[in-house]
C-alpha cells in the first residue's frame, strides 16, 4: 500500500519527529521463528505443542522475545521443544507474514500481525522433547 504523502513530505515529517516519536511511528509486528528439519528421506519434523488448544501440528519454533534475534529465538525454541541445544541452523529459507486476521492468530488476540522467519534446520534422526509429540510428514 502506498502512502498518501509524496516521498519529500514523508522525509520532511520524519525530520521534525523526535527519535522516540519516530520509533513509535514505525510499524510494529510480532516476530516468530521456526525451522524446517528433515529426516534422511526428506520428511519434515512437526511438533504437537502442549500449549495449543487446537489439534494442529506445527514446525518447531515459537515467539521471538523483545531484543532477541530470530536465529537465537529459533535455537532456544528448538532446545525447549525438542531438547536439541546444538542443532545447526543455517540460512533463512523463507519469511512469512500473517495479517492480524490470519487463522493462526487466535480470535480476540490483539495481534498487529506477525513476521515469521523459517530457518533451515538440516537433517537428523527423529527425537522428542517438550512437546506432546513429534512426527515426520
Amino acid at each position: 500500500m502506498s502512502s498518501p504523502l509524496p516521498p519529500s513530505a514523508r522525509v520532511a515529517s520524519q525530520s521534525v519527529l523526535s527519535a522516540a516519536q519516530y520509533a513509535a511511528y514505525r510499524h510494529a509486528v510480532w516476530l516468530g521463528a521456526a525451522a524446517i528439519i528433515t529426516d534422511q528421506v526428506g520428511r519434515v519434523l512437526l511438533v504437537h505443542p502442549t500449549y495449543r488448544e487446537d489439534d494442529r501440528w506445527l514446525l518447531p519454533g515459537g515467539v521471538v522475545e523483545p531484543g532477541e534475534h530470530p536465529h537465537v529465538a529459533c535455537r532456544r525454541e528448538i532446545t525447549e521443544e525438542l531438547g536439541l541445544p546444538d542443532l545447526p541452523l543455517s540460512g533463512v529459507l523463507a519469511v512469512h507474514s500473517l495479517s492480524p486476521y490470519h487463522p493462526d492468530i487466535r480470535p480476540g488476540t490483539p495481534c498487529p500481525g506477525e513476521i515469521r522467519y523459517v530457518f533451515d534446520g538440516g537433517t537428523l534422526v527423529p527425537v522428542v522433547g517438550e512437546v506432546r509429540g513429534a512426527r515426520w510428514r
